[in-house]
């Protein structure tokens, strides 16, 4: 049974059957949990010998009560959400030890009333099964005088939908397709991407990002500790300790390179984990890493720069390339990396990028400019994406494409991904990016989540007839907005069917409306509710009644 409304408020009032009752309340004359009055309420155990109405020798205008026995409790059936509940104690003729809780919350403990006296206690409760519950809690000299309860509705109850999560294992996605998920906005509408709207995504994709970012940050603090200092940053030193090296892999730690010709550091049989300040090159060159390169600040290239990081042996330690600082690169240039590729941002301007890695994490924003290709295995997570590019393509073989914040796309933009792509903020498209989803032979992914909304069939022409497209829509409310992310559909001249179940919270009679600028048909439940297939402006309504708790 439910509380109508949030300003309404339920009044049971403990007093013997014969005592008349003042309009909008209920009475409790302590008989045992049954159906009365439209509501379902009572006692664990019989009260009626308890329950009195007393002479008055005060002003307070409260005359019965319920003197609870020991063990009892009394429970009204509510439907499940948050109430606010008073609840009044005290005997005009005797004096009382008051002791109660309700749904488990302790409301009053030995509070001890003269005769005459009353006291009202609030307390704001939830209740989950279904039954508001207040017990007494038994103690010696307790015998709770139970005045009234009022009872006022907070919130219902919505059952939380489960959050999205990136967390293993793995699961397959061989099926193709071309959506983005968004928790965001799109933008810009005509150049929208189609995509499905899925919550929470940025909270999920911060915290997936900020975790690889610590556990990174511990390695590196650990490895630092174990290294061998060079000073000077000098290029021969470096070469010569890890040549001299009894470890495998060598751990070296120095100051910041600034390189003015190619070099390679470690060998297929004595690599290397060199961690440095931060790297700079201005001219033409090739840097070789036989192991892991790891920048405590920036890496800056000024024209065109060939990096290759190599893992010579089954090591997930090596092959790595971690930079703390932002990746600056300029004209050109070329990254390998065997592992993972980690950059606190990543700019790139001039010329072409071509960029390879198993894993890529870029903690805040990837600025791609002119001709990029990055080629990525297993996953992308990257703070922000900004494409100003002649042209980009993001291709991930196997697994997920995240971007925690917004992408901007301003150029041709291709999106490639074996698993997923989500996106936790905005799209922002001055020309639609080509995104193609899934991956019949290694297709995979780590994010599981759960869609809100209707699924929603729309069709190009006005009679559900010509070219189609299904998207989930959160809600149906297109007033004034054009069908977004459909490619091909004409904002006023298509037609859509959704479909969909629905929970009602109370058992009552629901009134369904449509307000349509065109024809429009509503079943709910296999009932035809509304149905008036006319182009005019109209709203219609159709009445049903449903039950707590039932899907339809």
């Amino acid at each position: 049974m439910k509380i109508s409304a949030q300003d309404s408020v339920l009044k049971i009032r403990f007093q013997p059957e014969e005592t008349p009752l003042q309009d909008g309340e209920l009475a409790d004359s302590g008989a045992v949990f049954s159906v009365k009055n439209q509501y379902a309420y009572g006692w664990n155990m019989d009260h009626t010998d308890a329950t009195v109405s007393r002479d008055t020798y005060d002003n307070s205008g409260i005359s019965s009560l319920t003197r609870i026995h020991p063990d009892g409790k009394w429970e009204i059936a509510l439907d499940n959400g948050t109430y606010e509940v008073s609840v009044t104690v005290g005997d005009s003729v005797y004096s009382s030890n008051n002791s109660l809780t309700v749904e488990n919350i302790k409301v009053m403990e030995g509070l001890t009333l003269e005769a005459g006296q009353h006291r009202t206690v609030k307390k704001k409760v939830a209740v989950e099964d279904g039954r508001l519950t207040l017990s007494q809690i038994n103690a010696a000299g307790i015998e709770t005088a139970l005045n009234s309860i009022d009872i006022s509705l907070v919130n219902t109850y919505t059952p939380a939908l489960i959050p999205p999560q990136i967390r293993l294992p793995f699961e397959p996605n061989k099926v193709a397709g071309d959506k983005v998920l968004l928790s965001g906005s799109m933008t810009n509408v005509h150049n929208a991407p189609p995509f499905i709207r899925v919550n929470g995504l940025q909270g999920e994709i911060s915290r997936h990002i900020r975790e690889q970012i610590e556990s990174n940050e511990q390695q590196i603090q650990q490895l630092s500790q174990n290294a061998v200092a060079i000073r000077n940053s000098d290029i021969e030193a470096i070469q010569s300790s890890i040549r001299s090296s009894g470890n495998k892999p060598a751990i070296i730690v120095t100051g910041q390179l600034n390189l003015e010709s190619s070099v390679t550091f470690g060998s297929a049989e004595q690599p290397v984990i060199l961690i440095v300040d931060g790297m700079n090159t201005n001219r033409n060159l090739n840097v070789t890493v036989y192991g892991s390169l790891i920048l405590r600040g920036g890496l800056n290239a000024n024209t065109e720069l060939d990096v290759n990081v190599i893992n010579p042996a089954p090591d997930e330690n090596l092959g790595n390339l971690w930079v703390q600082g932002t990746v600056h690169l300029n004209n050109n240039s070329n990254i390998h990396v065997d592992n993972e590729l980690f950059a606190g941002s990543l700019v790139y301007n001039n010329g072409s990028l071509d960029l390879s890695a198993k894993r890529i994490v870029v903690q805040g924003n990837m600025n791609i400019n002119t001709m990029v290709t990055m080629n990525v295995d297993e996953e992308m997570s990257v703070g922000e994406v900004v494409s100003n590019n002649s042209r980009a393509e993001l291709n991930v073989a196997q697994g997920d494409l995240f971007v925690r914040d917004n992408v901007s796309v301003n150029n041709h933009l291709n999106i490639n991904t074996g698993g997923l792509f989500a996106v936790g903020g905005n799209v922002i498209s001055n020309q639609r990016p080509v995104i193609h989803t899934g991956n019949e032979q290694a297709g995979r992914t780590l994010l599981k989540y759960v869609l809100s909304g209707l699924k929603a069939e729309y069709y190009s022409n006005n009679n559900f007839t010509g070219k189609k497209a299904v998207k989930v829509d959160e809600s149906i409310s297109l007033a004034g907005q054009p069908v977004l992310g459909v490619t091909g559909i004409a904002d006023q001249h298509f037609s859509v069917r959704w479909t969909g179940q629905i929970q009602p919270n109370y058992t009552d009679q629901y009134i369904f409306s449509a307000r349509t600028s065109g024809g429009v048909r509503l079943w709910v439940n296999d009932q035809l509710l509304v149905d008036d297939w006319t182009t005019k402006q109209h709203v219609e309504q159709g009445t049903i009644q449903l039950e707590a708790g039932k899907k339809i």
